[in-house]
């Protein structure tokens, strides 16, 4: 009998009651292979079936199914208007083939060919221990808060102490990257030059791809967290030559995607992998959706359609990629935007529930999967397009807390300790301290001290050259702190040296070795200890590039020309 939901208009009807009896575990075992095409459906039959088939037909497509005997002519007839029938030849065509093992495939699309299903679909490998989990949020409809929750659940980890590489993969409205625009405007790498690089790698496992990515994503560090946007250019969005279901169609392992990120984290040296998604039933998202080694993060709001949808995207994963094995981690699901008020209690429960039917056949025996209900924050729902404002915003909102289940739920090779508690010393020697610090940096000229404000611009100079070597000059008003600054970072006569000492430990191998800080122009105020100090960094420098001392500021910038 035809499912009461589906109408014979095209072959693809047709064939979709196939794949329903199929799904069911309905087929016969002398029916091998079905593949349709627009203008009939063939049927691969073991040899002398014809007339069980033949039943078996009758039976599924009642009342549609016309026997034409043995003229061969039979056919499915069609949605039709009046006066013009419209049918589908049925050829039936006699087979040895054998049925391959069903593999689990990351893919929406309809398979060419259905085959008999003999046995369990044959999952992907288990990831090693060595590889960081890869982590994938995902929601059916968008503007439910998905990339918002993302960021502040990366700040949780960075807070946290893990390491993370964050990945815009909206490859068609993507958040990450605006925000990025206006912090790391010239991004080294982006997502879908991954994708492209993977598809034409010669490689068994991406390993150029992977070895070359994690060289220019040292250039892309912004505020401890490693950022791979969709595209270099925001304005080239349209320009996505090869898509994540090439990689998925045309590698012989579908789940190159899934493992490249893994491996590409692990290279990096991160803890985490995280991923935000496209929304909807994309092929976009479909490679991390369906990957049952990916900590799945569905979000939605307590509206009807966003839980609906949701539901069924989750019925869909269950069918397409059922989770089998224990180490498989079954998903987590965040309602967000909830009013604060008596009236949601119930609709979450209700909402809560519409998930959890459609989740279980994704969880274990006595599995509970994370649930997590965030307010409506009036302050996150109109952000900015500056990645340091969200930032700020993020780390005073109560996401970070209301996210920590998230961090128990990931393996527990995480390094999940909390950094060690330091007793505050007395409050007279922290004020006796503090006082002998600010005496020391009162007056910059005196050159009293060698400790310095770590600040986001001086970060952010040490971050954007890792590198390549900058030529800088530091610039403001009177009292500002312009020669504390300069003293600060000539003492550290080598640009290695402040990029650790600001945080930036990762500089390129090369800079580190032959990059010197130059002192060229210093203030006229300087008293005699401060000059000893260019004067030795200036010589410092010289000795280092070739120059025999006494030089001068001239000598050093004819050198740089």
């Amino acid at each position: 009998m035809i499912p009461s939901d589906i109408r014979l208009y095209t072959w693809v009807d047709v064939e979709e009651v196939l794949l329903r009896s199929q799904e069911q575990e309905q087929w016969p075992k002398d029916l091998v292979w079905a593949r349709g095409y627009w203008d009939e459906l063939v049927l691969g039959i073991r040899p002398g079936t014809q007339s069980s088939i033949k039943t078996w037909l009758q039976e599924v497509y009642e009342p549609r199914f016309q026997d034409n005997g043995q003229q061969g002519n039979d056919c499915i007839i069609l949605e039709s208007a009046e006066g013009n029938q419209r049918t589908l030849p049925i050829i039936l065509e006699e087979t040895e083939e054998e049925p391959p093992t069903p593999k689990l495939i990351p893919n929406l699309a309809r398979p060419t060919v259905i085959w008999q299903r003999t046995e369990k679909l044959q999952a992907p490998d288990i990831f090693p221990d060595d590889l960081p989990p890869v982590l994938a949020f995902h929601s059916f409809k968008g503007g439910v808060g998905r990339t918002t929750h993302a960021l502040a659940l990366a700040q949780a980890l960075i807070n946290a102490k893990q390491k993370v590489l964050l990945i815009d993969g909206d490859l068609e409205a993507p958040g990450i990257s605006w925000l990025l625009e206006s912090r790391l405007p010239y991004p080294p790498i982006c997502f879908a030059d991954i994708i492209a690089l993977i598809h034409g790698d010669p490689s068994p496992d991406a390993e150029q791809t992977i070895d070359l990515a994690t060289q220019k994503l040292q250039n892309a560090l912004v505020d401890g967290i490693y950022i791979l946007p969709s595209f270099r250019v925001n304005s080239r969005l349209t320009g996505l030559a090869i898509k994540p279901e090439h990689l998925i169609k045309g590698h012989k392992n579908p789940f190159i995607l899934t493992d490249s990120l893994a491996r590409l984290g692990k290279a990096l040296g991160v803890n985490v992998v995280l991923v935000d998604l496209r929304a909807g039933l994309s092929e976009l998202a479909a490679g991390l959706i369906l990957d049952p080694r990916v900590y799945r993060i569905f979000v939605s709001t307590l509206s009807g359609q966003s839980i609906s949808g949701t539901g069924r995207l989750l019925e869909l994963i269950a069918k397409l990629a059922p989770s089998t094995r224990d180490k498989d981690p079954y998903p987590a699901f965040i309602l967000t935007k909830v009013p604060q008020d008596e009236t949601a209690e119930n609709l979450i429960i209700e909402s809560e529930q519409t998930l959890l039917e459609a989740i279980q056949p994704l969880l274990g025996e006595d599995s509970e999967p994370i649930r997590i209900t965030t307010p409506f924050t009036e302050k996150l729902q109109i952000l900015s397009n500056s990645w340091q404002e969200v930032w700020q915003h993020l780390g005073t909102s109560q996401l970070i807390d209301l996210l920590h289940p998230l961090l128990e739920w990931l393996p527990d090779n995480l390094n999940k300790s909390n950094p060690p508690y330091e007793p505050i010393s007395l409050l007279k020697s922290q004020r006796e301290s503090l006082r002998n610090i600010a005496y020391k940096m009162i007056y910059a000229e005196r050159a009293e001290t060698e400790d310095f404000l770590v600040t986001e611009s001086l970060q952010n100079l040490a971050n954007d050259y890792r590198s390549q070597i900058p030529i800088s000059v530091v610039i403001g008003a009177k009292g500002s702190g312009k020669t504390y600054t300069f003293m600060q970072i000539i003492r550290r006569q080598e640009w290695k040296k402040f990029g650790q000492d600001v945080g930036i430990t990762n500089v390129d191998s090369t800079v580190a070795s032959t990059a010197f800080i130059a002192p060229i122009i210093a203030s006229t105020n300087l008293n005699d200890k401060a000059k000893k100090i260019v004067y030795d960094v200036r010589k410092y420098c010289a000795e280092q590039i070739g120059l025999t001392p006494p030089v001068d500021d001239s000598e050093i910038k004819d050198y740089i020309r």
